[in-house]
């Protein structure tokens, strides 16, 4: 018998700066004290400072329009957009495969 694996899609593909905060958020929500992932890398509280410096740096750039504040704001982007993969990784490695562990 065929045994089905799961794999974990972080959907970064074309994603805003408000949605990527959300779903780090999310993912922080989710997996903070979950049994199946004890040891997250990056930890959890990195995750969560660096979403909550991306919402800072897009509110201030929204505010402002400047160069300073734009290239704070991408810079933060890819910062978090980096650890969301790497974070997608230990899931997909923790769960084996196994969609309830995913979800």
């Amino acid at each position: 018998m065929k045994k089905v694996v799961y794999i974990v899609v972080p959907g970064l593909t074309r994603v805003t700066f408000k949605a990527l905060v959300g779903k780090a958020r999310n993912s922080v929500t989710m997996m903070t004290g979950n049994p199946d992932f004890t040891t997250p890398t990056p930890p959890l509280a990195q995750v969560s400072a660096e979403a909550d410096a991306l919402a800072a740096a897009d509110s201030t750039y929204e505010f402002n329009g400047g160069k300073v504040e734009k290239e704070a704001r991408d810079v933060a982007f890819e910062t978090l957009k980096d650890s969301y993969r790497i974070l997608g990784g230990y899931v997909q490695g923790a769960s084996g495969g196994s969609k309830e562990v995913i979800l």
